[in-house]
């Protein structure tokens, strides 16, 4: 019987701003625990909320229960032959910023939005909404083999704005969203970014509509994950193959794509969805999916991968 526990906590603050006016102030903290086991192919799961105060250690012990007996009984009605789990070996890290975002004045943030929604004041601009989030998130993992914890900070900017001459209207909107602390705020360079969104608003008023057929694009990069996070990374996940629904089952080692097509999942990159090992205690790496248009390989649970 294999059994692990996440143990997810969450500190959240936002703002929201429209028109100049400050409309939502939100703190939110959370703390959960998720405790699954594994017996004969078949998992139970068991979710519990943590009072504040709380022994965790002692807490865990009934829904570990509960999610072995889950298991138990779904394994005694339909086992299923898996080999072992592979083990993992996740290793705690806190990432530290430069400027702790919880120690930064609310009246700052606030200014700040106020700062983006005059920038954004160009003739023509007619609605605007802002909006700043931050969150302090602490994961942490136990299983029989393993205990690792670790701590991401991640700030984000949001802003949108609405242009009108006559009858016609058009929005333009940008954001940015890090791992990190309040120092991302100037590395964003939010004057420049608020003056573009808003000057793009505008430019949009006279843009003409694009002409249709087939034509070559060059993709925002974002717009470009979207596609690829639709179109193929469903298809990439084990499970799916293993299940029969994905359409790239049995294609290791050849060519699906162009040659100047490479996708690589890495959670290691610096972004809003940066974490040091995943939600079952597997460390995180660099995996290349597809290189140079050859499928190279797929995205794994430890089940999947075993």
């Amino acid at each position: 019987m294999f059994w692990d526990v996440r143990i997810v906590s969450s500190e959240r603050f936002s703002l929201l701003m429209e028109n100049g006016k400050l409309e939502r102030t939100s703190a939110t903290t959370y703390n959960s625990m998720l405790c699954r086991a594994f017996e004969k192919g078949r998992w139970g799961y068991k979710m519990v909320e943590i009072p504040p105060g709380e022994d965790v250690e002692s807490l865990m012990k009934k829904p570990i229960h509960d999610a072995e007996q889950m298991a138990i009984a779904s394994a005694s009605i339909s086992p299923k032959e898996v080999p072992e789990l592979p083990p993992v070996k996740p290793e705690s890290k806190t990432m530290k910023p430069s400027v702790d975002p919880r120690d930064v004045d609310e009246t700052d943030k606030v200014m700040l939005l106020k700062d983006v929604h005059d920038l954004l004041q160009q003739k023509g601009i007619v609605n605007t909404r802002i909006s700043y989030s931050e969150q302090w998130l602490r994961t942490e993992y136990i299983s029989e083999d393993a205990h690792a914890y670790m701590e991401i900070p991640r700030v984000s900017l949001q802003m949108m704005c609405v242009a009108k001459e006559g009858d016609v209207m058009q929005m333009a909107k940008d954001s940015r969203a890090e791992v990190g602390g309040y120092e991302l705020i100037d590395g964003w360079d939010v004057e420049e970014l608020s003056e573009k969104t808003g000057k793009r608003a505008i430019e949009l008023l006279g843009a003409k509509s694009a002409p249709g057929g087939y034509k070559r694009v060059v993709l925002d990069p974002e717009l470009a994950g979207v596609f690829v996070h639709e179109a193929i990374g469903h298809a990439l996940e084990a499970d799916a193959v293993l299940e029969g629904s994905s359409c790239l089952a049995g294609t290791l080692n050849t060519s699906i794509a162009s040659d100047c097509v490479s996708i690589v999942d890495d959670p290691l990159t610096k972004g809003y969805g940066t974490y040091f090992f995943d939600d079952e205690g597997t460390p995180a790496k660099r995996t290349v999916l597809i290189e140079d248009g050859i499928h190279t390989n797929y995205m794994h649970s430890r089940e999947t991968a075993a």
